[in-house]
């Protein structure tokens, strides 16, 4: 839980010390599901942390969905408008590709595909330029930090 949030926290740094390239290579590094992996591990068999990771792959399609419909709606919609949408789409793609079964063989190359879909319909986006950053406040690292704690606390014990 506390190397979670740790991810968290130094991924935010880094963001605000040498901008969102950086920030986004480190919170995406996979260190940060393994300390949920491994309080699953202490409860669960081997089966089960397998099944898990595969069924992880339709979610990691999902979530670059999430993304690319985030950074289409996010300039013309506003924060809530731009997540609602992206949420709409994680769910539905998550319910949709969740249903694919088919094991690792099958979920791993749609995911690629997703992702790489994803990355080119968002080439246009990336043309645009980043929107003008907003500072930060004192304490939103902390918050991100709580939020990931509580995240992998859920996980855990679901």
């Amino acid at each position: 839980m506390l190397a979670s949030a740790a991810i968290v926290v130094l991924a935010s740094l880094a963001v605000e010390r040498a901008g969102p390239l950086v920030g986004a290579m480190i919170a995406t590094l996979p260190l940060s599901a393994g300390p949920a992996y491994v309080f699953l591990a202490l409860d669960h068999d081997a089966g089960f942390l397998r099944d898990s990771a595969v069924a992880s792959l339709p979610a990691i399609a999902a979530t670059a969905l999430f993304i690319a419909a985030y950074a289409a709606m996010a300039r013309r919609h506003g924060v809530a408008g731009a997540l609602a949408a992206a949420l709409a789409t994680w769910i539905a793609a998550a319910l949709l590709l969740g249903r694919l079964g088919g094991g690792v063989g099958a979920a791993a190359p749609v995911a690629v595909l997703v992702i790489l879909a994803c990355i080119a319909a968002c080439r246009r986006l990336r043309a645009a330029g980043p929107a003008p950053a907003r500072p930060g406040r004192r304490g939103d690292v902390l918050v991100r930090a709580v939020i990931v704690m509580v995240l992998v606390v859920a996980v855990v014990l679901a």
